[in-house]
């Protein structure tokens, strides 16, 4: 794994977001509840062009968590794994460094069916199946409870703190899980999936030139990022990096890490936000 103290630059986020978009959409998650709670209101210069920016940055961060969530939500599906192959994503990825010398190799080596043959077995293999090789999906496995035998991932499933404070969050913007099938409120791909649905929020607030509101959700972001994702992300990187989990999940734990570190950056509040 690549180190997950080297955050991306904004050009990065572009041009990742656009390459990666078009390889899957995430099953939805979440039911509308109520609706989202009021945000801060701030003064914010106003400016059509500037409000256009702000609005394409939170489309391409959107569209990253959209990819993210989605490659840990299931096995890949033949559309995911044709989508990535026609994409170029991979050989984006390895350009970038990500996932260090083995996910380079791997790639280098890749045959047209190769893909298809590797991915889902490795998925199930390291996300699915219990044993040593085993890396849970799970926020409660890697907070400082920890998940140390079988009968701690099974109550890492139930209703415990963490699953309570991420399901406050997403009340609190209007939402619960549902939507497809039964899963962990904690789930990785769950709170991805809660970043990219504020992104796209905050990007459609910037379409309608309402600062205030756009500004309201990146508060959410910041805090959920700080509150929750990035408490265990790299953890769960570590844990891939240790059972030597396949080099394409790797380069995407690294991937992930690294861009919940530039998105806190890019999500940090300045007393410049004129000159954002």
């Amino acid at each position: 794994m690549g180190s997950p103290l080297a955050s991306l630059a904004r050009d990065d986020v572009f041009e990742l977001a656009a390459v990666l978009s078009g390889v899957a959409r995430v099953r939805r998650r979440f039911l509308p509840f109520g609706s989202a709670g009021p945000a801060p209101t701030r003064s914010i210069p106003s400016g059509r062009e500037r409000f256009g920016r702000e609005r394409t940055t939170a489309l391409a961060r959107a569209e990253l968590y959209n990819f993210l969530a989605a490659s840990f939500a299931e096995p890949p599906s033949a559309a995911y794994l044709d989508g990535l192959q026609q994409s170029g994503a991979i050989p984006l990825l390895t350009a970038k460094g990500f996932g260090g010398e083995d996910f380079r190799l791997w790639a280098e080596t890749l045959g047209p069916h190769r893909i298809g043959q590797d991915l889902p077995q490795a998925y199930s293999q390291v996300f699915i199946r219990p044993g040593p090789q085993h890396a849970p999906l799970l926020a409660t496995a890697y907070l400082p409870t920890g998940w140390s035998n079988e009968g701690a991932e099974a109550a890492a499933l139930s209703h415990g703190p963490a699953a309570e404070a991420v399901e406050a969050a997403y009340v609190d913007a209007g939402l619960v899980v549902g939507g497809d099938g039964p899963i962990a409120p904690q789930h990785l791909t769950v709170e991805l999936q809660f970043m990219h649905h504020c992104a796209a929020c905050e990007a459609a607030a910037w379409g309608n030139e309402d600062a205030p509101l756009a500004r309201g959700w990146q508060d959410r972001q910041r805090e959920f990022l700080a509150r929750h994702l990035q408490r265990w992300s790299v953890a769960f990187a570590r844990r891939l990096a240790l059972i030597g989990a396949h080099p394409y999940y790797r380069a995407l734990a690294d991937l992930t890490v690294r861009f919940l570190e530039a998105d806190s950056l890019e999500l940090a509040p300045s007393d410049l936000l004129s000159v954002r």
